[in-house]
């Protein structure tokens, strides 16, 4: 394995604390806390800082405790697009131009979604906070067309642009919606808000895509898309960074495998606080030998496991 950078063509603000103050029985007045404000006048309303006590600053007309950092709205479980946890289903491409969902926790089969009318091959499927809506979304790519169809409550309809040949979804910005990734064949990317209905686009040049997945594999609160592809032969994983310019991070880096790579999934395998890469190696053969499950490490660099299974698997999630 080799470790690769800059792959794709495409602020920390420190604050100081005030020192916690000792508890004090009573204020400057020798009168229990709260009969007058403490190290001031009577009234705790402002204009400047030089009007409030120590460690307080003017804020609002108000004297107020010195905060450690600029005021944020925080984003708790019960939000807009917060969960204390998801009840996830599966979607599973059949027949071609059928998508089938059935319940992640025991398998039971929900429902299908019938794409023959679009006059394509369905050649992948990604899930997720797409639109900020409940239920979640599903976005399924057709074989030589650049629209994704998405179906949450409705079916629309996006242009991410090129022609997918893998899709993933996951949180890039950390805004609690997700984005869509699309890589195609030649691999140029297009990485989508489809709440807004807009897309951007990124290359790796000279290279065959193969496939893409989102997850947080440093652990730095935001997903990061990840593209398999194959150069000249060689199964490369590229990491996008696409979080750069706030957490001051390499924009793109990889590795180069020496074994054939065929599907990737990513996800918190072990329970370990990044996520993991797994890679689905082709044992070659026409499926008569076994093909090998990886499961790599992205945040200590290293495999943590590896399993043989079925030579005529296709893919990995």
């Amino acid at each position: 394995m080799t470790k690769l950078r800059s792959f794709l063509a495409f602020a920390l603000l420190l604050v100081a604390c005030s020192p916690v103050q000792e508890d004090r029985p009573f204020d400057d007045d020798d009168q229990p806390p709260g009969s007058t404000p403490w190290n001031h006048d009577e009234t705790v309303t402002c204009t400047t800082a030089d009007e409030c006590g120590e460690g307080e600053v003017c804020a609002d007309g108000v004297c107020q405790m010195a905060r450690c950092g600029e005021a944020f709205e925080s984003q708790p479980p019960l939000g807009q697009n917060r969960y204390f946890g998801t009840d996830g289903e599966l979607a599973v491409i059949s027949d071609n131009t059928w998508v089938d969902a059935f319940e992640g926790s025991n398998g039971d089969y929900l429902n299908s979604w019938d794409l023959q009318s679009v006059g394509g091959l369905v050649v992948d499927v990604a899930g997720g906070n797409l639109t900020g809506l409940r239920p979640h979304s599903v976005a399924v790519a057709v074989e030589f067309s650049d629209v994704v169809k998405i179906k949450g409550d409705t079916v629309s309809e996006l242009d991410v642009g090129l022609w997918p040949k893998a899709m993933a979804a996951g949180d890039v910005d950390g805004d609690g919606i997700d984005e869509l990734v699309a890589l195609a064949d030649d691999g140029t990317i297009s990485l989508c808000q489809v709440d807004l209905g807009t897309c951007s686009g990124a290359s790796i040049p000279n290279v065959t895509g193969k496939d893409v997945v989102v997850a947080d594999v440093d652990g730095d609160g935001f997903e990061e898309p990840m593209f398999l592809i194959d150069n000249q032969g060689s199964s490369q994983l590229i990491v996008w960074n696409t979080d750069a310019a706030e957490t001051e991070q390499e924009e793109s880096f990889g590795w180069s495998f020496n074994f054939p790579v065929v599907a990737i999934g990513a996800g918190k395998v072990t329970g370990a606080a990044t996520a993991e890469v797994v890679m689905l190696e082709d044992g070659g053969w026409w499926g008569w030998s076994d093909d090998k499950l990886y499961v790599f490490q992205p945040a200590s660099e290293e495999f943590i496991l590896d399993q043989s299974v079925n030579g005529h698997t296709l893919d990995v999630a």
